[in-house]
């Protein structure tokens, strides 16, 4: 429920950063290893938080739960403020790329599907660079990157919006 909390599951032996992005100041919540102690701000993780987790070593981290249905509220900041807006796809989210993500939230991915969202992109860990889909002037382009179970993506908004992510199963009570 807190960063604390993977910090405190994984150790410093495995990570030593704890983050997510606040969309609001458009900046990250730290929460980091340093000098022999956890520091920084032990921000409450909320349903659908985007987290970056930094690692020292390898290492496998079980996770388990049931996703619920959630509606994630996005609202678009006045400039100079920028908008993008990180959030994990659910582990039951019934999205195979980026275009499936557009398509649910803009209803289509043609001309003039850029109401709400202009690119949705998603870190690689393997190149340590970000992949990007995003509105052209005919529609969407740019690298339709699949999406895995849990993935952390963005959104970069155009105005505000509510969206609740699609599950392929859905929630057990």
């Amino acid at each position: 429920t807190r960063a604390s909390d993977i910090a405190n599951d994984l150790g410093p032996g495995q990570i030593d950063v704890v983050a997510r992005w606040n969309a609001a100041t458009q900046s990250p919540q730290l929460y980091y290893y340093f000098r022999g102690q956890w520091r920084g701000t032990n921000f409450p993780i909320n349903p659908g938080d985007g987290l970056y987790i930094g690692s020292v070593s390898a290492f496998t981290w079980r996770i388990v739960g049931t996703d619920r249905g959630l509606t994630l509220s996005f609202t678009a900041n006045a400039p100079p403020i920028g908008n993008v807006n990180w959030v994990s796809v659910p582990y039951g989210g019934a999205y195979r790329n980026a275009r499936d993500l557009v398509v649910h939230i803009e209803g289509h991915a043609g001309p003039g599907s850029n109401t709400k969202i202009v690119e949705v992109g998603k870190w690689n860990p393997a190149t340590q660079t970000v992949v990007v889909y995003y509105y052209g002037p005919t529609g969407w382009i740019g690298n339709n990157f699949s999406i895995s179970p849990g993935d952390g993506i963005y959104f970069r908004i155009v105005s505000s919006f509510p969206w609740t992510p699609n599950l392929v199963t859905p929630e057990v009570p």
